[in-house]
């Protein structure tokens, strides 16, 4: 069992199989309890929680169990997972590499089997990353969808909260209780057109994607170059930098306290000047507005890769820049859902993963215990088309048997 709690609330002898049971992330307030967002010193001063934060509570009316209040990175600004203080969640599926971040410990919760939903946050791919690394789903949810009430800010401009699963069934019940809505994609019908984003170096992965959306014929597929994605990142990190200094800029008081990454990445984040952040912001909402409608036009998704490089293991955990693919559609405040490929499906129609091995490429990653890491596929619809995005996964999955 990895330890994926900061505090943990029921044992698993205390619970049922039927039981809608909940991991919630160290930035989400709860009643009585501290946030500590990860971070030793923040957890060492704020004081205990008065209310639920919105979703928290909303989960709880929904008859939801939380389990325990899961890992997180520190202050949600790292993608890796890692969390030294605090200890860094095991990834069930692949002992040896990063779980992801910084919703480390509910993607862990989940994949482990322990939880059937993990409450995370998303500014920059902190939901989608650790779902990636562990193999299950993760939905980061249009901007301003579902409320932040009571959640911990790193960037208030980009942060999201969604759901992490197992299964599509569960990801839609997450969502359906952070929410306190009737969210359901049962109904509703899927996208047929695609927008086809090409980013990864790795033949098996772009391929594993290729066959994917080859296995329904009735699919529109199409190219799209996407060039704004760099400006995007650039834009992003701006954004998400200048906002993170001014929110978390006390920590660095106890500096010696901190992550030595997170604690560089925050000090960095202090020279990023007015005039930039603004820069950024106008360009930010100037390609919103044109995907919002170049999406809802077209009636189509963006395809692409989640991380398009391999998952690394722990012991070089910063070695690859994992948010190139995620970062973008948290500025463009979109919906997107990362889902794993089913590992006999790409095996069959690709090879086993030593095949490409031997021509030098890594696909999503391989395990010190021989496994390879189940590629993940990143889905970007339309404002608010969230229960579309999920049937289209459905239709996908349904023809990868």
């Amino acid at each position: 069992m990895s330890k994926w709690w900061v505090k943990r609330y029921v044992s698993d002898a205390d619970l049922n199989s039927e039981d809608l049971t909940i991991a919630v992330k160290d930035l989400f307030d709860m009643e009585g309890e501290v946030t500590g967002a990860g971070s030793k010193v923040v957890s060492s001063w704020n004081n205990k929680a008065e209310v639920d934060a919105t979703t928290v509570a909303n989960a709880k009316l929904s008859g939801a169990t939380v389990v325990g209040k899961s890992i997180t990175t520190e202050l949600a600004f790292a993608a890796q997972g890692v969390n030294p203080f605090f200890g860094t969640p095991t990834n069930p599926s692949y002992p040896d590499l990063i779980p992801g971040g910084s919703s480390s410990g509910s993607a862990v919760a989940v994949a482990s089997g322990e939880v059937k939903v993990g409450f995370g946050s998303d500014t920059g791919g902190s939901i989608r990353i650790p779902a990636c690394c562990c193999g299950i789903y993760g939905l980061k949810t249009t901007a301003g969808r579902v409320s932040t009430q009571g959640v911990w800010p790193l960037s208030q401009t980009l942060d999201t909260v969604g759901p992490l699963a197992k299964s599509l069934e569960n990801l839609a019940v997450g969502l359906k209780i952070m929410e306190n809505s009737d969210f359901s994609f049962a109904k509703t019908r899927p996208f047929m057109r695609v927008l086809r984003v090409r980013t990864s170096a790795s033949t098996r992965v772009e391929s594993a994607i290729e066959v994917c959306l080859r296995a329904f014929d009735e699919l529109d597929v199409v190219d799209h170059p996407f060039l704004e994605q760099d400006m995007l990142c650039q834009a992003g990190s701006t954004v998400m930098g200048f906002e993170a200094y001014r929110n978390n800029s006390a920590v660095l008081k106890e500096a010696h306290r901190m992550d030595p990454w997170v604690r560089n990445r925050l000090e960095d984040s202090s020279s990023i000047s007015d005039r930039s952040y603004g820069e950024a912001l106008s360009y930010m909402y100037d390609q919103r507005s044109r995907y919002a409608d170049l999406l809802v036009e077209q009636d189509a998704v963006m395809v692409l890769a989640t991380v398009p490089s391999p998952i690394p293991p722990l012991t070089k955990a910063y070695a690859h820049k994992l948010n190139v693919n995620t970062l973008p559609f948290n500025v463009l405040g979109l919906p997107a859902v990362s889902f794993p490929l089913p590992s006999s499906f790409v095996c069959a129609e690709l090879g086993s993963i030593q095949s490409s091995l031997s021509a030098g490429d890594e696909g999503q990653g391989m395990s010190q215990s021989g496994g390879e890491v189940a590629i993940s596929v990143q889905m970007v619809g339309p404002p608010n088309s969230e229960d579309r995005l999920l049937k289209t996964v459905e239709m996908l999955e349904s023809r990868m048997i």
